[in-house]
């Protein structure tokens, strides 16, 4: 379909040289949308890989036609499978086609329209979802919330894989003071983000909190990683 673009620059939530891109389009009643802001310079440095994102965007047949099960609006769990921070925690949770076992410290998220969605920490929280689009423009903007420019060919071989739905996925780790596209601000951040290609789709699982707290967190997400299961 054709969207529309919106390229903004300015002030934004008291902060100047914010930039913003908005790519959206309407149907009926319903708007779908994509959007990226951050530093002026950074947002213009990865407008191409922004628009290679909405380009690949798909909405699936099954999530048109059906309004998603109360549990997935919710971001609950499902079953009999318990939460982290529940005195069964440590356990199997999951809902919306993913299951995993959840490390201790981490709390389910509710409401939540992830697939799986934590926090942990003051500031720190873990989700599962799924994008289209070509992998390294994805984590290229992932390293711009970060203030981080594209990058190089060495940079993007040296990554690290991961364990990860029974396949091999790429893992992103970077600091610096994080601002999100819904806002979110975190000063001194460190961010990991493990992705896996498949198909036409990109999963991934993306941990962002203080920098101090992530590292105590790294060993615990790698283990919820290898866990990481497709639900029937």
């Amino acid at each position: 379909r054709q969207g529309r673009l919106v390229d903004l620059a300015g002030t934004f939530n008291g902060k100047p040289g914010i930039g913003m891109l908005l790519a959206f389009f309407a149907e009926a009643d319903k708007v779908t949308s994509l959007k990226f802001t951050g530093p002026e310079a950074i947002v213009k440095q990865n407008r191409e890989q922004f628009l290679a994102v909405a380009k690949s965007l798909r909405m699936e047949a099954s999530q048109a036609k059906q309004p998603p099960r109360p549990e997935q609006a919710a971001g609950t769990t499902s079953g009999s499978e318990l939460p982290a921070g529940h005195p069964g925690a440590g356990t199997a949770g999951g809902t919306a086609g993913f299951t995993a076992t959840v490390p201790s410290g981490w709390t389910v998220k509710a409401p939540s329209h992830r697939a799986l969605h934590y926090t942990f920490g003051s500031e720190g929280e873990v989700y599962l979802s799924q994008l289209g689009g070509t992998l390294r423009p994805t984590l290229d903007i992932w390293r711009g919330e970060l203030g981080l420019g594209a990058m190089s060919d060495a940079e993007y071989q040296a990554l690290s894989k991961v364990k990860m739905l029974g396949g091999e996925g790429t893992l992103l780790d970077v600091a610096g003071d994080f601002r999100s596209m819904s806002g979110k601000e975190i000063a001194a951040a460190r961010l990991l983000v493990a992705a896996l290609v498949d198909g036409g789709s990109i999963t991934f699982v993306k941990l962002v909190g203080k920098a101090t707290e992530v590292e105590a967190q790294r060993e615990g997400l790698l283990q919820f990683l290898g866990s990481l299961r497709r639900t029937p």
